[in-house]
């Protein structure tokens, strides 16, 4: 607990961009190949909670399935052993085979009173991207909130940047990240490999803000209701995460779940 808090602390005092006026920061660097964000949160969802519905693989599936482009994902293996099979692509509607294909390995790494630690990582990611990884911690934060720290990072490859420049001089010419180059207001945001990731994080930030805010409706109440909490949340920032309407979204997201609900072969099968 002591460890998130001083994480938090040390990303404020540090320079991490405050998203709004919510409770929520966000910290990137590109240092290299490797690129990484770190986003720290304080979630009104009591910890005992948060704990409880993380821990299992099944559920990261069924918020990751959130983000615009997951088109797919399932839960594998028995305890200790599990992973996620995920279909990445593109922010419209595609058919699975048009999809770039991963496995996480699903790890929880600490489940106490005190501390929960989960992680997702492929050696391999999209692309020739390495060491792919998705991490979550929290911590409880008082009676009823929880103190989260959500961390999104990769190894870029030659492939990987070279599609970013064709995205970036075409449909992607006007997107820019959260954080900014320099010091104050007037500083441009972060654009390239560093946007992106930044815009990534915030996905799956908010797809995990979205599925614990609905922990509490029944399961065929519950998938709707996230997907118009996660695009709801998305539309907060415009500049950076709008890229269809809400129409377009729920449509293309129900038929993706149902996919995702049906017993498709993927090609890590």
């Amino acid at each position: 607990m002591a460890e998130l808090r001083a994480g938090l602390a040390a990303a404020r005092a540090g320079g991490a961009t405050r998203l709004g006026d919510r409770a929520l920061w966000l910290v990137s660097r590109e240092e290299g190949d490797t690129l990484r964000g770190d986003i720290h949160a304080i979630s009104p969802t009591p910890y005992d909670e948060v704990r409880q519905a993380l821990r299992r693989a099944s559920a990261w599936c069924e918020l990751l399935i959130l983000h615009l482009n997951v088109k797919f994902c399932r839960a594998e293996g028995s305890a200790g052993e599990e992973s996620l099979v995920v279909g990445l692509g593109r922010k419209f509607e595609q058919p699975l085979g048009d999809a770039h294909w991963i496995r996480l390995a699903f790890r929880q790494q600490e489940s106490s009173d005190r501390r929960f630690a989960v992680g997702l990582q492929a050696a391999e990611g999209p692309l020739g991207t390495r060491n792919y990884r998705i991490a979550l911690e929290a911590a409880p934060q008082g009676e009823r909130e929880t103190l989260l720290h959500v961390t999104y990072a990769y190894q870029s490859s030659w492939t990987a940047r070279a599609a970013m420049q064709v995205y970036l001089a075409t449909a992607g010419s006007d997107k820019v990240g959260f954080s900014r180059e320099g010091a104050g207001a007037a500083a441009p945001l972060v654009g390239g490999m560093r946007g992106s990731l930044e815009r990534n994080a915030m996905r799956y930030y908010l797809a995990i803000e979205a599925w614990l805010g609905t922990l509490g409706l029944a399961p065929a109440e519950r998938q709707h209701r996230a997907l118009e909490e996660w695009f709801s949340a998305t539309e907060r920032y415009p500049r950076q995460l709008q890229e269809v309407t809400r129409k377009e979204y729920i449509a293309m997201k129900t038929r993706e779940i149902q996919r995702q609900q049906s017993r498709v072969r993927t090609p890590l099968d």
